[in-house]
């Protein structure tokens, strides 16, 4: 099996400084969520715990790819700033619909092709003889 790696887009790469939160108009994730600047699914506010993990671990954007929701950990209390967020959904929702590549292909698609390619190259051995 082959090992996947993860690709993790800090706020930094969004042109966020995590050093400039200002703690009195900062938002906890518990905030985030009820003034609902990430929607949740079915038109449901979205989980607290959820923007906490996507600050700890990132949320998926890709095969492969996490996006760090820009916030700091004080007092064992995540801290975001509105302006922050707004500019990860942005960027999270640009990322989930843009254009992807074409498909990889599935492992019986890979070996019908080895298998197609090592054929060719026995038949054109053969003739060569």
């Amino acid at each position: 099996m082959v090992a996947r790696t993860t690709q993790i887009i800090r706020p930094e790469a969004l042109g966020i400084d995590l050093a400039a939160l200002d703690p009195a108009t900062a938002l906890t994730m518990t905030e985030v969520a009820e003034q609902r600047l990430v929607p949740g699914r079915g038109g449901r506010r979205i989980n607290a715990q959820t923007l906490q993990r996507w600050a700890g671990t990132g949320a998926p954007v890709g095969p492969g790819i996490r996006l760090l929701l820009p916030a700091r950990k004080v007092n064992g209390v995540y801290l975001a700033m509105r302006a922050w967020v707004e500019k990860f959904w942005a960027e999270k929702l640009r990322r989930e619909n843009a254009p992807a590549g074409p498909a990889p292909p599935t492992a019986r698609q890979a070996d019908r092709s080895a298998r197609r390619a090592h054929a060719e190259l026995q038949k054109e051995l053969s003739r060569k003889k």
